[in-house]
């Protein structure tokens, strides 16, 4: 999911964690069997990636055309007004309407639809339509990851339901301690799934006029978005 801050290549939750700890999550925990199905623990406290299950090359992400951006966000803001009369959702209902309507058919490939991977609100709306608690959904400001990911790390153990762990310190989570694990891991990580630790969208940016668009274009579902988290982020000012 993407945000026109995040096209312009400032930030981006590219952050990739890996860590020793043995897997012991609960069983049925969605998020314990992705983890386990891509990462297999050793006793001695190294990881193998599974390469072929989790990051398969045809996942790699392809930069599109920048004026695309501009073409996926004026379909969906035209489409948005004619099916629920406005340009974002503000009701679980209304999610449902505008994604089954406007955006009936998406993949799970991270290689299009850059715009529509950013409607947070409306994503998150449409979960509670389709009865999934809000109670069950995190949202973790990549802000705060950044400036003390080891409690961030901890509030995400806690509430995927891990055993408690003993914290990470401040040196487990420099750039270059991720950097050097990464390595280590998962050598092809940058070539493999085409992501960063910064997640720049590229060096050059976007065009005045795309960005000026594409904020113009969020400022209704950010605004939606901060509502459910009951406060505003930094990006969105």
């Amino acid at each position: 999911m993407w945000t026109a801050k995040h096209l312009r290549g400032e930030t981006g939750l590219r952050n990739a964690r890996l860590s020793g700890r043995r897997l012991t999550a609960l069983p049925n925990a969605p998020v314990a069997k992705l983890v386990v199905a891509c990462f297999t623990p050793f006793d001695n406290g190294g990881l193998t990636v599974n390469l072929g299950r989790c990051y398969p090359t045809r996942t790699l992400e392809t930069l599109v055309p920048k004026q695309t951006l501009v073409e996926e966000a004026d379909e969906l803001e035209a489409c948005a007004v004619n099916e629920i009369g406005k340009k974002a959702p503000r009701t679980p209902h209304e999610a449902h309407v505008f994604l089954s309507k406007c955006k009936p058919r998406t993949t799970g490939s991270i290689q299009r639809d850059f715009v529509y991977r950013s409607l947070y609100a409306a994503q998150l709306l449409r979960c509670e339509h389709q009865g999934f608690p809000r109670s069950r959904t995190m949202i973790i400001d990549g802000d705060d990851l950044r400036r003390d990911a080891p409690s961030v790390v901890g509030a995400v153990e806690r509430f995927v339901g891990l055993p408690p762990q003993p914290p990470l310190s401040v040196e487990d989570v420099t750039e270059a301690s991720v950097r050097k694990k990464i390595a280590k891991t998962f050598p092809s990580f940058d070539e493999r799934i085409g992501w960063s630790i910064h997640g720049a969208y590229d060096e050059e940016g976007l065009p005045g006029e795309v960005e000026e668009r594409l904020s113009a274009f969020f400022r209704p579902h950010d605004d939606a978005f901060f509502e459910i988290l009951g406060r505003r982020l930094a990006w969105r000012t």
